[in-house]
């Protein structure tokens, strides 16, 4: 039985580690398989793994720049940071790839996914043709706008332009379209901020709608609490003149008695009334609560999009800013 052969993967991004390591790694039924996978954490790893085992195979992964930062932007994270990041690893990916010529290769995660088979292959091993493919796909990709603004940070440094075409040059592709060499298009970047503003319409006018609503409640229950009070105005002087009928003279005594009896029957409707629309104002309130709930939570909806939008225009180069402000204004006139 040939000897086994070890791969080990170092990848830029974390998320790359596992996916890769799942795409590489033979499948269960594949028991003629003569490899094994394992990861390792920076160039010092991948060395050492190299130094261990003479027989061992690296497999440099790197995901496309402009998708990594663009990534990096819809979470909120510095782009700079993520640029200084993928560029150090890049740097050491493209030593190691020179040192160990004739044991390492280096990928970009996105075509190595979508090509295993051939991956496989350049790092000299020898899998089953049938072999199972195992779905690795890379996560949700992010909007044009981040896209955008990412190959616009890149263009601004000249360092970083010259290190991605060495890392081009340098790259075992697997395709004759691999991800890092399409481009973000402007009109999709415009397309999808202006859904962006049209989200943010339709939430002000939502809340606009709650708030007009909620307004509404309000008057509605001031009314009814204001005939509540004159109800109750009613109902206290009705009681009055009850108690004072019963101190009067005895004089008249049963003709009172049948008055008392009316106006104690008319109390009584009175106050089943008024439990009617105390109960009618305790479900305008409830309501009026709900409204109230309703339109907070889209205003703070509305202050998250807000946010993401100011901090996006101060995370951009003034050259960007003014370059998409241009564009929204481009649209509006037309």
């Amino acid at each position: 039985m040939p000897e086994e052969i070890s791969v080990v993967i170092w990848t830029v991004s974390e998320h790359d580690a596992a996916t890769c390591a799942a795409t590489l790694t033979p499948p269960d039924d594949q028991t003629s398989s003569t490899w094994r996978v394992q990861t390792c954490r920076g160039a010092a790893g991948a060395r050492a793994a190299l130094a261990t085992d003479e027989t061992a195979r690296l497999c440099l992964i790197y995901p496309a720049p402009v998708g990594f930062v663009a990534r990096a932007i819809d979470a909120e994270a510095d782009p700079g940071t993520v640029l200084d990041s993928w560029a150090d690893a890049a740097r050491e990916m493209l030593t190691l790839r020179r040192q160990y010529q004739d044991r390492a290769c280096l990928f970009e995660a996105e075509d190595l996914h979508a090509n295993r088979l051939k991956g496989l292959e350049r790092l000299g091993l020898h899998p089953m043709p049938r072999a199972p493919m195992v779905d690795t796909r890379e996560p949700v990709a992010p909007g044009p706008v981040p896209g955008l603004i990412s190959e616009a940070l890149i263009r601004d440094r000249q360092d970083l332009v010259a290190l991605i075409d060495a890392v081009q040059d340098s790259t075992d592709h697997l395709s004759d379209d691999p991800v890092s060499r399409r481009d973000v298009s402007p009109e999709m970047a415009l397309e999808d901020y202006r859904a962006d503003r049209q989200r943010m319409a339709e939430a002000e006018r939502a809340r606009d709608s709650a708030r007009a609503e909620a307004q509404a409640a309000r008057k509605h229950l001031k009314a009814c609490q204001a005939e509540l009070s004159e109800k109750d105005a009613i109902l206290a002087e009705q009681q009055t003149r009850f108690h004072q009928i019963r101190k009067d003279d005895a004089t008249g005594l049963l003709e009172r008695g049948k008055r008392i009896a009316a106006l104690e029957d008319a109390i009584r409707d009175k106050d089943a009334a008024l439990g009617a629309q105390r109960d009618r104002a305790a479900e305008l309130e409830g309501r009026v609560a709900a409204k109230q709930q309703e339109l907070e939570a889209r205003e703070a909806h509305i202050r998250d999009l807000e946010a993401k939008v100011a901090t996006l225009m101060r995370s951009l180069p003034m050259r960007i800013r003014h370059r998409l402000r241009s564009l929204v204004r481009g649209s509006r006139r037309g």
